[in-house]
């Protein structure tokens, strides 16, 4: 018995796989939707009489862009700190199906898909993490 499965013969992934990506996406879907549903809502009823143009102003999720910030923002309770937690699962979903496309591709043996989705992967960290902040 061979330690490899099989290889599909119409190009797609293996159906363990599939189910496996389609899982992360999923539940990456789910908890970033739910949390940043549920703390839109509590932000909003906090907030109900304020401007909306001073709100957007000053931005409420800019305080808990830092480890430190969304750390101190997470263990005080605040609303924006949880709103900003269902932003970055909203953002690190594509980014954890990505990745685990690099692992499967190379576990298949798909070499050239592996290098693909490895340079999609390299584009959306740097994105991320060096293009957003250095044009804000």
């Amino acid at each position: 018995m061979s330690a490899t499965p099989p290889a599909s013969t119409d190009g797609s992934l293996p159906p363990r796989d599939y189910i496996i990506m389609s899982r992360v996406l999923r539940v990456g879907l789910f908890s970033s939707v739910t949390f940043f549903v549920v703390f839109a809502v509590l932000f909003v009823a906090h907030n109900w009489n304020a401007d909306p143009t001073t709100l957007i102003q000053n931005n409420p999720i800019g305080l808990y862009l830092s480890v430190g910030g969304l750390y101190r923002g997470l263990v005080t309770l605040q609303d924006s700190a949880y709103l900003t937690v269902g932003v970055l699962l909203m953002v690190a979903t594509p980014v954890a199906r990505v990745a685990t496309g690099v692992i499967f591709f190379e576990h298949n043996h798909e070499r050239g898909m592996t290098w693909v989705t490895l340079a999609v992967l390299s584009m959306l960290i740097v994105g991320l993490l060096y293009l957003g902040p250095a044009i804000r």
